[in-house]
């Protein structure tokens, strides 16, 4: 019954965040001052990062499970777990990525990609 229940608050989450933007809320003037404002106080990179953790985050499988489990156990726990596994995710995605950036070019990767799907179209044609 705790699992449905959280299923439904982040589906409505997810209604209400989409009603907001279709509705006009976020519109593009609204945004710039926003952004404007925000870049006085925090980098525009934390800013980018924080935007793809999060909205990356946002209603996925890990969430409604914490949800769950929130339910359950004591939720100062839960919040303090799911902030070092968060951070312990992100540190080796960053480190791996850093790491393999300066082993091989963005360009060559890209290239591979596009390689690759041609060859995975043309197996279908």
């Amino acid at each position: 019954m705790k699992i449905f229940m959280a299923k439904n608050y982040c589906v409505r989450l997810h209604a209400l965040f989409g009603t907001a933007s279709t509705a006009g809320l976020a519109n593009g003037d609204l945004e710039k001052e926003r952004r404007q404002f925000l870049t006085q106080f925090f980098s525009p990179i934390f800013l980018k990062a924080f935007s793809i953790t999060f909205f990356g985050e946002w209603g996925d499988k890990s969430q409604i499970a914490t949800i769950g489990l929130a339910a359950d156990e004591n939720p100062l726990g839960v919040v303090l777990g799911g902030i070092l596994g968060q951070a312990f995710c992100t540190t080796a995605a960053v480190l791996g990525g850093k790491s393999l950036a300066s082993q091989i070019s963005e360009k060559i990767v890209i290239n591979k990609i596009f390689i690759f799907l041609y060859h995975i179209r043309c197996l279908f044609c």
